[in-house]
């Protein structure tokens, strides 16, 4: 029985590709001591990965083949967890990085090689990037706040903030009225002060 696509363009297995299934492996066997099993979970995964590659992007056959991809490292528990509220949302962005860059790259500089490293490691470190990319972005929007009124404000009005500035007050007649107070003190109290003698110094 060959493989075909539904009338609505779905993309039904045959039978022996059909085997690779949610209960059984490629091989008949069972499915839940595979997932507990690392080795062959991997395995498992790389025939997944290695059966979408073999069809077009975008195609039913490939879709086909990554939904199962997906779902069986989701129920692997080899994947990054971490209770943030925007998790969920880092762990979408991960899937479709999965989907355009596993067998061509499209947003990354090359596609997953599995001689690299595995393909949950090579999504875990995808996945705690863009964790770390929602920190980041909610402190440059803080930042941008924060400067924002500023700039805002001098670009609307023009200001120079020198003009605000109250002007230099005159201390020339302050420190004649100083130093005529030194000069006068009979007791001589303030000629003995050091901050006032040096001003009666300069003066």
């Amino acid at each position: 029985m060959r493989p075909h696509l539904s009338m609505n363009n779905e993309y039904i297995p045959s039978e022996r590709e059909d085997l690779l299934s949610a209960e059984t492996d490629g091989v008949g066997g069972d499915r839940k001591s595979e997932l507990s099993d690392p080795e062959a979970l991997y395995q498992q995964l790389l025939e997944l990965v290695d059966r979408a590659c073999q069809h077009l992007p975008g195609s039913p056959q490939r879709n086909y083949y990554l939904t199962r991809l997906i779902r069986d490292i989701e129920r692997s528990g080899k994947l990054w967890k971490e209770n943030k509220p925007y998790y969920e949302d880092a762990l979408h962005k991960t899937w479709i990085y999965l989907s355009r860059n596993l067998c061509e790259a499209t947003t990354a500089k090359q596609p997953y090689d599995p001689t690299k490293s595995r393909i949950t490691t090579w999504l875990n470190v995808y996945l705690q990037q863009r964790l770390k990319d929602e920190p980041r972005a909610k402190q440059k929007a803080r930042q941008n706040t924060i400067a924002q009124p500023l700039l805002s404000l001098d670009e609307r009005d023009n200001l120079d903030l020198t003009e605000n500035l109250p002007a230099t007050p005159d201390l020339t007649s302050y420190m004649e009225e100083i130093l005529e107070w030194i000069e006068t003190d009979p007791t001589g109290e303030l000629k003995s002060n050091q901050a006032l003698l040096t001003l009666w110094c300069i003066m």
